[in-house]
């Protein structure tokens, strides 16, 4: 899933795979891999992170776990732990 999702939100930015690479201070050759449409490779967390860091998405959106593009943050007031 993350070959789709990627390949959509570069162009929906325009970004090239070079653009991104560089912004992220990875190879080319691995947003490639990322974005195969035959043996996609997953990234690493540390780059997942990067990823969702750049195009303001969750880490969830990016794998295919949600629709939403944002985090759900949820507020517990007055949590307790025992």
């Amino acid at each position: 899933m993350i070959a789709k999702q990627l390949k959509e939100l570069r162009a929906r930015d325009k970004i090239t795979q070079e653009d991104l690479a560089e912004a992220l201070s990875l190879e080319r050759s691995s947003i490639g891999k990322y974005e195969s449409p035959t043996k996609p490779v997953t990234p690493p967390a540390d780059v997942l992170l990067r990823i969702a860091d750049y195009f303001h998405v969750s880490i969830d959106y990016l794998v295919g776990r949600t629709k939403s593009r944002r985090s759900r943050i949820i507020k517990i007031d007055n949590l307790r732990l025992f």
